[in-house]
């Protein structure tokens, strides 16, 4: 049983995570964003979105 130590989740970051490790969730943003393109696809969502509503 090994409670103390737990696998870091990247996908639902504790703000308990972020005051203790800031470096690791700051390289696995990094790496998803450069992987995934995150900071592409929501722009491409907002404009679609707008584009909706004008209808």
């Amino acid at each position: 049983m090994k409670s103390t130590r737990r696998p870091p989740k990247p996908q639902q970051p504790k703000p308990n995570n972020l005051g203790s490790k800031p470096k690791q969730i700051l390289a696995i943003n990094q790496s998803e964003g450069q992987s995934l393109n995150i900071t592409d696809e929501p722009v491409e969502l907002t404009q679609n979105v707008s584009n909706v509503g004008d209808r």
